[in-house]
């Protein structure tokens, strides 16, 4: 079947919107291009057809110049650079219309959209770009990008239900029972066009998403219909509770290093050398010794020591103990209020050389000032702001000395966390000191108990980081600079 000349179709089978270019308006307007194309982002014939001829029409009603009008829509506009910009606005607005029929069967039309009848009624997809721009000057940029595409996939299955166009009317008892079933469903990796949303008979388990996953997909519809609320959409709370909240499959978690693994860790032939080397079996960076030491001490998570400055570890002159401190100052970050704290510095740390290394540290930062991070060298955020390239580093050594988690017993940096939150409630810990220690809200502290403006005494919670001793021997452990 021959395709409109409107039309081009690329070897993908990918249909694009095209308008050719005369000579003597490339001549006038300075525009090199013979031919302009713009991917309409379908492969259904009938939907590139119904969109390159929404297009077409759009570009002869800006175009007052058009020679014959005729409905068959055979004519050619006089294309101005002007126009150019005006169809590409207009195409890049009609994207919402490409993902609202993209799922249409071939040989069949759009449905027309439903007109808002009902007050301060707006199309779903509308009232979805307002909650991502309010939320956008909110969060961060990757919180955003979360939210978009959950919201996307939460317009896409009430459409499913709907079989055209939604309004945020069209939120209702039936629509969300049919997306809260539909979510557990979803395929890994799903993007937010339509095609990538499974049908219904898609029943395959091994590539569907996990139970905290949908989880979490549950919690952002409850979040954008609570917002749509707030701003007088007609949308109750009450439908928040349909989607109540999903049962999280028992898939297991992080675990402690058992004994084994800890001696497996750190009486290794890496931490019995007596220097960083880039040659096999030596650590390369300072990090790679210092940071699962700090971790299994501390109990202190990854990013909060990658990112502690020179200047958060020193000697407290009210109690005299030597601390690290872990703030949100100068642009570093918090996971939550609570996370600020102060924990003292294990004396076994101490007998490792970690005060020299700050020491070595601070030298070094008098002669390069630009350098503030005690690992800044070596461990740098990546454009989500994460630490990844320590965390596969540690992973990959990890596995490299025999230490494995399964399935539902993951074992990683933060495992180191739970070694030390464990071994304190087995000896007897009260909450509240494990909480100042590990950076968790705390909650029920009795009155009686004595604090200074950075949390609870010192001294008491030193008493308690003292008594983390493993079953390691740390005697072989070395490092000369």
């Amino acid at each position: 079947m021959r395709e409109p000349r409107y039309l081009f179709k690329n070897r993908f089978g990918i249909y694009y919107f095209r308008i050719r270019i005369s000579e003597a308006v490339r001549t006038s307007s300075g525009v090199t291009r013979a031919e302009l194309r713009y991917s309409l982002r379908t492969r259904n014939r009938s939907t590139a057809i119904f969109l390159a001829r929404k297009a077409w029409v759009a570009m002869m009603e800006k175009n007052e110049q058009v020679r014959d009008p005729d409905p068959s829509l055979r004519s050619e506009p006089q294309v101005t650079l002007d126009l150019l910009k005006e169809v590409m606005k207009e195409m890049k607005e009609m994207r919402h219309e490409l993902s609202r029929v993209n799922s249409l069967p071939a040989g069949t039309n759009p449905p027309a959209a439903k007109t808002p009848a009902i007050e301060n009624d707006a199309p779903l997809a509308d009232a979805i770009k307002r909650f991502l721009e309010q939320k956008n000057g909110e969060t961060e940029k990757r919180t955003v990008m979360a939210y978009a595409h959950k919201c996307d996939i939460f317009r896409n299955l009430v459409e499913e239900k709907l079989g055209r166009p939604a309004l945020l009317s069209d939120v209702n008892a039936e629509t969300l029972r049919h997306y809260k079933d539909r979510v557990p469903k979803l395929l890994k990796h799903s993007t937010t066009h339509s095609r990538s949303v499974p049908s219904a008979s898609q029943t395959r388990t091994s590539n569907k998403i996990s139970s905290k996953t949908a989880a979490s997909h549950l919690t952002t519809a409850r979040t954008f219909l609570i917002w749509a609320e707030a701003q007088q959409y007609p949308v109750t709370r009450v439908l928040v509770k349909i989607l109540g909240k999903m049962k999280k499959a028992q898939e297991g978690g992080r675990v402690p290093f058992e004994p084994s693994d800890l001696r497996l860790l750190f009486q290794s032939a890496e931490y019995h050398r007596s220097h960083i080397s880039s040659q096999h079996g030596y650590f390369s960076r300072d990090s790679e010794f210092w940071l699962p030491l700090l971790g299994l001490f501390t109990g202190a998570r990854e990013a909060e020591l990658c990112q502690l400055y020179i200047k958060d570890a020193y000697l407290d002159t009210e109690s005299g103990i030597w601390v690290i401190d872990i703030n949100g100052n100068d642009g570093k970050k918090l996971k939550t209020k609570a996370s600020k704290r102060r924990i003292p510095i294990h004396s076994q740390l101490i007998k490792l050389g970690f005060l020299d290394f700050v020491d070595r540290m601070e030298k070094y930062a008098a002669r390069w000032p630009e350098t503030v991070g005690l690992f800044e060298r070596w461990e740098k955020r990546n454009k989500h702001k994460e630490f990844s390239s320590f965390s596969k580093r540690f992973n990959r050594y990890k596995r490299a000395r025999g230490v494995n988690g399964s399935a539902g017993a993951m074992k990683d940096f933060h495992s180191f966390r739970h070694n030390v939150a464990t071994m304190l409630q087995k000896k007897g810990c009260q909450q509240y000191v494990l909480n100042a220690i590990t950076g968790h809200t705390q909650e029920n502290m009795p009155h009686n108990v004595k604090t200074y403006g950075h949390g609870l005494d010192l001294p008491l919670i030193q008493e308690w980081v003292e008594k983390l001793k493993y079953d390691v021997d740390f005697s072989e452990i070395k490092l000369r600079w």
